[in-house]
């Protein structure tokens, strides 16, 4: 054996062990390059049989595109997933360490347009409940509230076969990202959908079979045999941030326990990688799920507080189009929660925001605090700040009707688990 006992092969292999899920492909090359150690006489002739540690190289690649298509067929995203597949094949190609770098830049091109399209629809989602929900709470911006809800609704349309009327919300990508459960989203979309179906779009071929063949005959090219056995310590990472870091230092301003308590699960995610190979995979992960988690949350924040954010315009304008806006947003959150605005009122997560949100930045007259992906409110601040400046005062109670709207025992709907929301946010 012409490496050491600690060489860098050897520790990196321990660390892969560790997590074997996110490093199948290094895995078997590293035992490629042991076997091609055990067999040479000297480093340099051990260097030159694996080509400078060709297919290490490669397996990184391999596996990085590996675990992307998996993770992104976790989450029910078809196109990034051939994506991911599309890159994965073209690993495959290049004899040499330009070759290889050649061929993944040529298979990120043309997985390009797929990823354009994963893209467009998981935004195309938000955006079009988002601005749908605006357009039944609110009087302001309505027209060009309604153009994103027409251009959202036609590029899902365009992109996605599976965006058909009553039927799309069983597609993991639009129930996950929606809190409601009752049938009032599908009454907004009633009036889109068109009279005749022309022609529809389709998913990307599945890869499937040939990726299992070109995995399977580059397997068949590396070298097996007895792997030379020692403990190594396995390779250490070093420390780096990560994107749950900005939302951890975010609630010392503006706190949101969903978005806390998955920043906290992600860093602790990101952080048990061994590999550089597993924290890519990991961060990939991490990623997809807090797109889904903050569409989510911003969707349901809005919703519990459409009926403040009525109010308060209602307390600017003091019209009949404002007051008759002010009434649809008490009735449209009814339907979608089983609540009327005074019980809203008394809801943990409400009371939460407004206690450590709302009312504090009304006091500073906050205007320059912005919002994050996945946060909502910011809205309701800069509408009550206006109200303040107006009147002098922001007394939601005076806008609440008289008579409060039937409790029912309401559900939201979160990772597939029915919550109550009178719970929600403890």
């Amino acid at each position: 054996m012409v490496l050491e006992d600690n060489h860098y092969i050897f520790r990196l292999r321990e660390a892969c062990l560790l997590q074997p899920e996110w490093n199948r492909h290094q895995l078997l090359a590293l035992d490629h390059e042991i076997a091609l150690a055990n067999d040479a006489a000297t480093l340099e002739q051990y260097l030159k049989a694996s080509g400078d540690l060709l297919e290490l190289a490669r397996a990184g690649s391999l596996d990085r595109a590996a675990n992307l298509a998996r993770i992104a067929a976790k989450y029910d995203d078809p196109w990034l997933s051939s994506a991911a597949g599309i890159e994965y094949l073209h690993a495959f190609e290049g004899e040499d360490h330009p070759g290889i770098y050649a061929a993944v830049l040529k298979g990120q091109q043309a997985a390009a347009p797929l990823r354009e399209k994963s893209i467009a629809v998981c935004t195309s989602i938000g955006r079009l409940f988002q601005c749908l929900l605006r357009v039944h709470t609110s009087h302001l911006d309505r027209d060009s509230n309604w153009h994103v809800v027409q251009t959202s609704f036609e590029s899902l349309r365009s992109i996605d076969p599976a965006f058909r009327e009553r039927t799309w919300i069983h597609q993991p990508r639009y129930r996950l990202r929606l809190p409601w459960t009752s049938n009032t989203p599908h009454d907004w979309l009633d009036e889109l959908w068109p009279a005749t179906e022309h022609s529809s779009p389709s998913l990307p071929e599945d890869l499937g079979s040939d990726l299992e063949f070109a995995r399977s005959r580059w397997v068949s090219t590396l070298k097996s045999g007895s792997v030379f056995r020692h403990k190594a310590k396995p390779l250490a990472l070093a420390e780096a941030p990560c994107f749950a870091d900005i939302y951890l230092e975010r609630q010392a301003i503006w706190e949101d326990p969903v978005l806390a308590r998955h920043a906290a699960q992600t860093k602790q995610s990101i952080e048990s990688a061994t590999t550089t190979i597993a924290r890519e995979g990991i961060s990939e992960d991490r990623s997809l799920n807090f797109q889904i988690e903050a569409s989510w949350n911003s969707l349901l924040l809005s919703t519990l507080l459409a009926p403040f954010c009525a109010i308060a315009a209602h307390g600017c304008w003091q019209d009949s189009e404002s007051r008759e806006a002010m009434a649809g947003a008490f009735q449209c959150v009814h339907s979608l929660t089983g609540y009327g605005p005074k019980a809203i009122s008394k809801l943990p997560l409400v009371t939460r925001h407004l206690e450590g949100n709302f009312w504090p930045g009304l006091d500073r007259g906050e205007t320059a605090i912005g919002a994050l992906y996945g946060e909502a409110g910011f809205d309701l601040l800069q509408q009550a700040l206006a109200w303040q400046k107006i009147s002098g005062q922001v007394q939601f109670g005076d806008f609440m009707p008289a008579s409060e709207f039937t409790t029912k025992r309401a559900y939201i709907q979160h990772w597939g688990k029915n919550l109550e929301l009178s719970s929600f946010g403890l």
